[in-house]
This record gives structure tokens, C-alpha cells and sequence, in this order.
């Protein structure tokens, strides 16, 4: 199995377990239902912004969303993940303060 749709399974995963829909979560993060839809069949790849939308969404920590497998084992890889997330969080903190 790939990242992607390993990640999707666990996105349509928690999803299932706080009972919303589609619908509900595709307007949360501001795309339509069917690109929706096939970021949680693994068709395409969610981006460290959208994978963050979503677990907020849910209210899930982003790390349960992360299957550990396919983390790089390199540190820089791994510090350049964690910059990247840590300048999304910090932009959407300034633009929601």
C-alpha cells in the first residue's frame, strides 16, 4: 500500500467515527465533495495544509493521521516536514488569531 492511501483510510476512518459526511467535511476545508471524495479513496494526495484542516476537523492529532512506516528516516527529511508544518500553523494563527 502507498502513503497516500494509507493516510486516506485513516482520514475516512475518523471521519466515520465522529458519524459526518462528505459533504460536511469537503465545505470544513473548502473543496468540493468529489475532490473530497477521492483525497479519502487515496486518488489524490492530501498536502501537510489540508491534512492539518482536517485534523482539526475532527479534532484528531495530526500524528494519528500519519502512518510512521513511511516517515523519512533522514533527520533533515524530517526537519524539513516539521518547518513546513510548523510556517502553515503559524500563518493560519496570524490569519485566525
Amino acid at each position: 500500500m502507498d502513503f497516500n492511501f494509507l493516510v486516506a483510510q485513516r482520514i475516512r476512518e475518523a471521519r466515520l467515527q465522529k458519524g459526518y459526511t462528505i459533504d460536511y467535511m469537503a465545505s470544513i476545508i473548502g473543496c468540493s465533495s468529489g475532490t473530497y471524495s477521492k483525497l479519502e479513496n487515496g486518488i489524490i494526495g492530501v498536502k501537510v495544509d489540508t491534512l492539518l484542516l482536517i485534523a482539526l476537523a475532527l479534532d484528531e492529532n495530526i500524528t494519528h493521521l500519519i502512518p510512521t512506516d513511511f516517515l523519512p528516516n533522514d533527520f533533515i527529511q524530517k526537519e524539513v516536514i516539521l518547518n513546513d508544518l510548523i510556517k502553515f500553523i503559524e500563518k493560519h494563527q496570524r490569519k485566525n488569531p
